[in-house]
């Protein structure tokens, strides 16, 4: 079995493109809670903003949750690699050393 270690690299990318993406989710999410808070003073407001919190926690979990199995893909198939590399390299080291005796 060989790894593919360009394409975990794309995955583990476009992973970080879904996160920066939910980011800008957040952003816009905040900036909406804060228009409204400037134009709206009504009590359900309370409410509107214990809403959009969770929300912006969540997306915060999402993108973290994100991130991290980006890095953990990345750091995986590298290790994999080369474990792959070293497995191959002690081969052809086996092989010459047995043609040479």
């Amino acid at each position: 079995m060989t790894i593919d270690i360009y394409a975990a690299n794309a995955q583990a990318r476009r992973l970080q493109e879904e996160a920066a993406s939910l980011l800008n989710v957040k952003r816009n999410l905040l900036n909406i809670q804060g228009s409204l808070a400037q134009g709206w003073q009504a009590t359900e407001m309370n409410y509107l903003n214990n809403a959009i919190n969770r929300m912006e926690k969540e997306i915060s979990t999402i993108v973290d949750a994100l991130q991290s199995l980006s890095a953990d893909i990345s750091s995986t198939a590298s290790q994999l690699k080369r474990e792959e590399e070293e497995k191959e390299a002690a081969k052809a080291a086996a092989l010459l050393g047995k043609k040479g005796s």
